[in-house]
């Protein structure tokens, strides 16, 4: 019996000494294998960066070649032979240069013919206009007749000129002011009834305001102007470019729309017109009283030809040998011409690129050489289509050329063509931009030279930059920073210029040197 009391008794304490070892092994397991694991394993600190000085550009690159600024084929007015040739193909020439000569020979001698063929054209005539016949005495009577009608008829153009307009026109400056108070009144109590402040009422009665200054001024431009308005007109005119000048500096600043410098700038043409209209109407007194003046100088001279007429041979002749002297004046004048063309000069300074002529070679009036202006030569650059809102004309660019690596030639843009062109299969944007500096003749580079370009669509130099992960939106063109004061951030509103995807320039609201956030990272 005892023994077998102690079996179960060395069972018993086996039992509880492998409990007590499996409760230490799951104690020393939890503490120290499964707790750390589901405890965080790192924790987030701030990032920050240093605002500093430094330079931003944007800008897009492009392949482009050189092409002249401005390129002329010569030739002769007239054929001839080549009596000297004073340049070669690469030689530089100034404006005004003698580059080819024919023989001036042949030439001159028709300007002497043509000479000889006019004084006697105009001694044919003469003889043909006198003595006087019995057909040239009753032309002077009906000459009279007619004389006195037209002087008649322009005294009656002066006065219905003259007749007074009776629009009542005044200048529209002062209308132009009522208009533009009346508006700018509209849009703040449009302001304040979005607000609540105010009632649709008050929002209707400045619209009918509105519209009641604006039948004003149209009413005005619509009076048209008599002769005697010219000075009010004009001082309407002037005024009104100055008023659109004024807007149109408010409208990129963003202080008035679009539709409102369009409206200003239609109104700037009716002034002009106005202007016009009243010029017109005292062109037309002038020019009445100018028919009256030449009326009764014809009636005079008509009177005169009547007491002189005694006989007149055949108007048919006469117009016949008329039609001769014009005919022997233009050729005397195709003559000098071809005379002072016998020199082919440059029409301005450029180089010679190409020539085809040779002393004792007859020649025609084909062109035979070619000047190109490459003093300030154009870049034709080719952009990809993806960039075509990165420029615009006035943007600067930067070119370096394959054959003189180590130069970089500034300038800006002049042209953005407005169609595509196929490159290699490939849509691109064609822009021409001109080069800044003349290049030196000692090295002028050829037409066609290649080169890489950059355009610059905005540049700020020395200026305070931050990366561009540490701006806040706060809305649209709004931007605000987190600023490290005493190791916390704190949000600051900041004025943002140019940016890119990596850095920001920072106009207002940071000094060089401040610690900003760019965000948060995990540290172990």
């Amino acid at each position: 019996m005892r023994s077998v009391l102690s079996r179960k008794l060395r069972l018993l304490i086996l039992i509880f000494a492998v409990v007590a070892l499996a409760a230490v092994g799951g104690g020393w397991y939890y503490y120290t294998q499964y707790l750390p694991a589901q405890r965080p394993s790192a924790a987030e600190t701030i990032q920050t960066a240093r605002v500093r000085r430094g330079s931003l550009i944007i800008a897009v690159g492009g392949s482009g070649t050189l092409m002249p600024a401005a390129e002329v084929n010569l030739g002769f007015s007239s054929g001839g032979v080549v009596s000297e040739v004073l340049v070669e193909v690469g030689d530089w020439v100034e404006k005004g240069d003698v580059l080819v000569t024919i023989d001036p020979t042949p030439l001159e001698w028709a300007v002497v013919q043509a000479e000889a063929d006019l004084v006697a054209a105009q001694e044919n005539l003469e003889t043909a206009e006198n003595p006087y016949s019995q057909l040239d005495l009753n032309q002077a009577y009906l000459a009279v007749d007619q004389a006195a009608a037209d002087l008649t008829e322009a005294r009656e153009n002066v006065a219905a000129a003259m007749e007074s307009t009776a629009c009542l026109y005044r200048s529209v400056i002062d209308l132009e002011y009522e208009y533009s108070w009346y508006h700018d009144n509209y849009h703040q109590t449009a302001q304040r009834y979005e607000a609540g402040e105010i009632d649709r009422e008050e929002l209707d009665a400045a619209s009918d305001n509105l519209q009641w200054a604006e039948e004003r001024l149209n009413e005005a431009f619509a009076w048209p102007p008599g002769p005697e308005d010219v000075a009010v007109c004009e001082n309407d005119y002037v005024w009104y470019k100055g008023r659109y000048a004024e807007m149109g500096e408010r409208y990129w600043a963003g202080e008035i729309s679009y539709e409102q410098l369009i409206a200003l700038s239609d109104r700037l043409q009716a002034a002009k017109q106005r202007f016009n209209q009243a010029q017109a109407a005292a062109s037309a007194v002038n020019r009445a009283e100018d028919q009256v003046a030449q009326a009764q100088y014809s009636l005079q001279r008509s009177q005169e030809t009547l007491a002189e007429t005694q006989a007149s041979p055949d108007p048919i002749e006469i117009e016949a040998v008329r039609i001769k002297v014009v005919s022997a004046q233009d050729a005397l004048e195709d003559a000098r011409a071809a005379l002072e063309g016998a020199s082919m000069l440059t029409p301005f300074s450029g180089v010679v690129t190409a020539l085809q002529a040779q002393v004792g070679e007859t020649v025609g009036t084909a062109p035979i050489i070619t000047v190109a202006d490459l003093a300030h030569p154009l870049i034709e650059i080719y952009l990809d289509e993806t960039d075509a809102s990165s420029v615009a004309p006035g943007y600067g660019v930067e070119v370096v050329f394959d054959a003189l690596p180590d130069e970089v030639f500034s300038g800006h843009v002049v042209r953005v063509e407005p169609k595509l062109l196929s490159v290699q299969g490939a849509p691109a944007v064609v822009v021409y931009a001109s080069l800044e500096e003349d290049l030196d003749r000692s090295w002028l580079l050829p037409l066609g030279a290649n080169a890489m370009v950059e355009v610059i669509a905005a540049r700020a130099d020395n200026v305070l930059l931050v990366p561009a992960e540490a701006l806040r939106e706060l809305s649209p063109g709004q931007y605000a920073v987190m600023v490290m004061v005493e190791g916390e951030p704190q949000m600051r509103q900041v004025e943002v210029g140019v940016m890119d995807y990596a850095y920001a320039e920072i106009i207002s609201g940071l000094e060089q040197g401040e610690e900003v956030s760019t965000g948060m990272v995990p540290t172990q």
